[in-house]
């Protein structure tokens, strides 16, 4: 990989377009180190060198650099819990921690039928569903 000075002197003299994925990571590395050591105001600068280094936002900019080494545990629904840690791979922002589930309303059973019909039907939306379930089950 190259270093981070080389690609900011390449891309001053105007010698690419936008970065390679791995030249992204070798920047985001380097340059995420030494933003979580800095005051607010360099913090602002290396902002600024960032984003136009890599193209990206202000935004997006700083979670990347501030995520860079952390750790992120997500439980997953089956019971198991996972970390990722954003070093490579931007990981945090879009995973749901502790998704809340709804109490079921239908036992496996009813829910398998209730499928079944909807197939037959020809997936009808649920307002028709009902009106189409009224008529077809005799109570």
């Amino acid at each position: 990989m190259k270093n981070f000075e080389e690609i900011l002197k390449k891309l001053e003299e105007g010698g690419f377009m936008s970065l390679s994925l791995k030249e992204r990571k070798a920047v985001v590395k380097e340059e995420a180190t030494r933003y979580q050591k800095v005051t607010k105001k360099e913090k602002g600068k290396i902002l600024d060198e960032f984003g136009k280094l890599t193209g990206y936002s202000r935004c997006y900019a700083s979670y990347v650099l501030r995520m860079y080494g952390k750790k992120v545990v997500v439980d997953l629904e089956n019971g198991k819990r996972t970390v990722f840690i954003g070093d490579d791979s931007y990981n945090g922002r879009g995973l749901k921690i502790g998704k809340r589930k709804r109490k079921r309303i239908y036992d496996d059973k009813t829910l398998n039928a209730l499928v079944y019909l909807w197939r037959v039907s020809d997936y009808l939306c649920g307002k028709r569903l009902k009106v189409y379930l009224d008529e077809t089950i005799q109570v």
